[in-house]
């Protein structure tokens, strides 16, 4: 009795563990019993991979193929670091019976790809090609619907690169309900909107207290500070720019991705600077400037596989700012500058969504538009708050108390 106990566990144990070795099949993704209602599908796994072609969805050859982390940038998984190229990927998921209304929410790729649905196109961003010349780049992240014939969907993915620093694709593929997209796209869309027109908005109120208070340098700076980042929010991330023109160029669109950025800094740090002069190194401030305007001329002059490069480099000078300046504004605090207080907070917060935006950027965390929204959009209305009670526009409850002076107490 005890022998065919043991037997009976033995034989169940060999077959889970045959049906684990079925689940992670190279190349198979088994959502059979996936409840596509309830939940979106994250795509990420192990994909087959065939570098240095692109080959067609009739020409899958499973030998031939190799097994790969998806996603996954090319600079990392090549042995000569190396982002510049085309390759193909597979992978066949496994649907429930019955499935319908899927679609396929789609990132942007360096820089540019065709994807295929058992062997259907379905989906592109500009056009890859065995080179440079023959290759058109395009950032324009989609939802696409998928045809769900039958129980398996098989996805071959090209993309190539010649364009960019880095090659590849770095943030996931999701498939989810059509409908369920649909409704995270337009509240995703309309967040975008609002943040952008809020900082538009904000940026013509300060427009006006400059022209009316004296043209004061602080003012504008921060005017263009928001107006830069307006724009800013447009061509990086999401592009909701590239949405409503997809035939926009990708290489003045990288760039202005990139210089937005740079004048953001130095808006940030001539604004700064002004607003807390005495707690401000002029020294430091310069040189801030200085190595932003070089970065600017730079990604004017040069193609955006050069200028790409350097953007690990520039990303540890973002960071010396964000020292400097919450330095400053700790200073500025203690000295009990007018706005210091609301300064600090927005300091600490803003130390936190641009590290939360670093770390997406990098492939650590997924991205969020309308948490980044959100978050900048408060970082700005607390800038603007304290440069309103800098200005005396608005008065702190300190300032506003009275105080009783020794001429109060004691008379004339």
């Amino acid at each position: 009795m005890t022998q065919r106990v043991l037997l009976f566990l033995v034989t169940i144990l060999t077959l889970t563990d045959a049906f684990s070795q079925a689940a992670l099949k190279p190349g198979v993704i088994d959502a059979s019993s996936f409840d596509f209602n309830e939940n979106r599908l994250n795509l990420a796994g192990t994909w087959l991979w065939y570098d240095d072609r692109l080959l067609q969805p009739n020409q899958y050859n499973n030998s031939d193929l190799m097994p790969v982390e998806f996603p996954g940038i090319w600079n990392e998984r090549r042995s000569d670091k190396s982002g510049q190229g085309y390759a193909t990927y597979f992978v066949s998921v496994i649907l429930p019976k019955g499935t319908s209304d899927l679609a396929l929410d789609l990132p942007h790729m360096y820089s540019s790809y065709v994807l295929f649905a058992n062997g259907v196109e379905i989906a592109r961003n500009g056009t890859p090609a065995l080179s440079k010349q023959a290759t058109k780049p395009q950032w324009r992240p989609q939802i696409v619907p998928v045809d769900t014939q039958g129980d398996t969907l098989r996805l071959a993915l090209q993309i190539a690169n010649f364009n960019h620093q880095k090659g590849g694709i770095k943030e996931t593929i999701m498939l989810g309900s059509a409908s369920g997209f649909a409704q995270k796209d337009l509240v995703t869309k309309t967040g975008k909107l609002v943040g952008v027109g809020s900082l538009i908005v904000l940026s013509i109120v300060f427009m006006v207290i400059w022209l009316r208070n004296d043209k004061k340098r602080v003012v504008i700076y921060f005017t263009l500070l928001a107006i830069t980042w307006a724009v800013r929010s447009l061509f990086s991330n999401d592009y909701m720019f590239i949405q409503f023109f997809p035939d926009f160029s990708w290489a003045a669109m990288i760039r202005i991705e990139y210089i937005t950025l740079f004048l953001t800094m130095i808006w940030a740090i001539l604004f700064l600077y002004r607003l807390f002069t005495n707690e401000g190194n002029q020294v430091v401030k310069y040189l801030l400037v200085t190595f932003n305007s070089g970065f600017i001329v730079y990604t004017l002059l040069s193609e955006p596989a050069d200028f790409t490069r350097l953007l690990p480099l520039y990303l540890g000078t973002a960071g010396v700012l964000l020292v400097y300046g919450a330095g400053v504004v700790l200073v500025a605090l203690i000295n009990e500058r007018k706005g210091a207080t609301w300064l600090t907070m927005t300091v600490m917060l803003g130390l936190g969504i641009f590290s939360y935006d670093l770390f997406a950027y990098e492939g650590w965390f997924s991205y969020h538009s309308l948490l980044f929204s959100a978050g900048y959009l408060i970082i700005f209305l607390m800038m603007g708050g304290a440069l309103l009670l800098h200005l005396e526009i608005i008065k702190s409850a300190r300032t506003a108390t009275t105080r009783l002076t020794y001429k109060d107490l004691y008379g004339e």
